[in-house]
């Protein structure tokens, strides 16, 4: 290395000054070059990293946006089980073993031939069922004598053909129509009353509520109550919905 420098350094000291100049010249030149260079690389990065930057603020506001849509729209297909108190609504407001009390059938929404009917407990008046309502069905007729009324099962459990599906909830065993022990329609009708605005509270909802005609598609059934259990038969009094807002079923 130092032979190498000794022989730079004699042939920088026989140049002429002018050539000594000359290199001075292409040196700086080549220096100034390089530095451009640099600067120049320097601020295509810096604007490359801005640009990327203003890419990624630019997609993640578009996701919130979306998100946000998405939100949105999600709400406006539960607007009818929304109003259910603030914790949880529909099937999801029991476990899975307790969903049997929301199960749901109508002229329109068949159950499968396989569906199989819990166990049934009879009662007077040839009636039955599903042996599960029965200690709240027992405890809201003992609260209703007790304060002189006299409700009688009219209809109830009806089993259907084998082989076919089920399309009625008295086939299953929830639903009960309600009279009267006298047969008086001022009874009747007092029977039913009570119920409408107490059911709830034993896990019985009216089932086709005159207001809700548009939603069941029944124009009136007075009388038939269906099970639901006290927890959804609580929620659906409090925020007055009929059995389809509350599953978001039509």
């Amino acid at each position: 290395m130092e032979d190498i420098l000794k022989v730079i350094k004699v042939w920088w000291s026989n140049l002429k000054k002018d050539d000594r100049s000359f290199f001075r010249v292409v040196w700086t030149a080549a220096v100034v070059i390089c530095a451009i260079a640099v600067i120049i690389s320097a601020a295509s990065t810096a604007a490359a990293a801005k640009k990327e930057e203003e890419a990624a603020k630019e997609a993640a506001a578009e996701a919130a946006a979306e998100a946000e849509a998405s939100e949105s729209d999600a709400e406006q297909e539960v607007i009818t089980v929304a109003t259910v108190s603030d914790a949880e609504k529909g099937l999801s407001i029991y476990s899975e073993e307790d969903q049997w009390m929301l199960t749901f059938v109508n002229n329109n929404h068949h159950l499968s031939y396989e569906y199989k009917v819990g166990e049934l407990k009879e009662l007077r008046n040839n009636q039955s069922v599903d042996a599960r309502i029965y200690e709240d069905l027992q405890n809201m007729f003992d609260d209703m004598r007790e304060e002189g009324l006299n409700p009688l099962i009219t209809a109830s459990y009806e089993e259907h053909e084998d082989g076919a599906a089920y399309d009625s909830e008295f086939q299953i065993g929830l639903a009960i129509r309600v009279g009267s022990d006298t047969g008086t329609e001022e009874d009747t009708n007092a029977n039913r009353e009570w119920i409408n605005e107490n059911g709830y509270k034993y896990g019985f909802i009216e089932r086709y509520p005159a207001d809700k005609a548009d939603i069941t598609g029944v124009t009136e059934d007075p009388g038939h109550y269906r099970y639901v259990g006290i927890k959804a038969a609580t929620a659906m009094h409090d925020a007055n919905l009929c059995l389809e807002e509350f599953l978001g079923i039509e």
